[in-house]
């Protein structure tokens, strides 16, 4: 895949990729850098955090769908991250996506949108959110404002609204 290879050229060391169980489709992405002027930098700084893990699953369509992006440690509260970790954006929507976006500028909107006008504060549990806890998290998601709003599905698999929400 094209992405991971650009991904690796980058020489600012602002992401770094492992494939999980050597999938193309299933990527651990560790964002190194926020805003350093920023409360998120403060609060990572004070618990020894060096990066955000997250997890990108692609569809089998990519790059003319978008894929489903969720933290995984350390848990944030507040801003564009939900209960589980699920990341609702309407960038990763099948409204606001385009075929056009690669991973880094993803990753790079992503990391600008954690410090922007937020407040997030890293829990001191600094627990990880499994697969199973993020997915039964986001079960009790599939009705919120964000869904229905945006058609977006937090398991990734389309939305759970049919195509209702999908018409204009």
């Amino acid at each position: 895949m094209k992405e991971l290879q650009d991904i690796a050229r980058l020489s600012d060391r602002f992401i770094s990729v492992e494939l999980v169980d050597e999938s193309l489709f299933d990527w651990n992405v560790k964002l190194h850098q926020v805003d350093k002027d920023s409360v998120l930098w403060q609060d990572m700084k004070e618990t020894n955090t060096e990066f955000i893990l997250l997890n990108l699953t692609f569809p089998d369509n990519f790059p003319f769908s978008p894929p489903f992006m969720r933290v995984l440690s350390p848990r944030l509260e507040n801003g564009y991250v939900l209960d589980g970790g699920a990341i609702c954006m309407e960038l990763l929507t099948p409204r606001g996506w385009s075929s056009a976006y690669t991973v880094e500028a993803v990753m790079r909107q992503f990391a600008a949108s954690l410090v922007k006008g937020q407040k997030y504060y890293i829990l001191i549990v600094q627990n990880s959110w499994s697969i199973r806890m993020c997915k039964v998290e986001n079960e009790v998601l599939q009705d919120s404002t964000c869904q229905r709003t945006h058609a977006w599905h937090p398991l990734g698999a389309g939305c759970v609204l049919c195509d209702a929400c999908h018409e204009d």
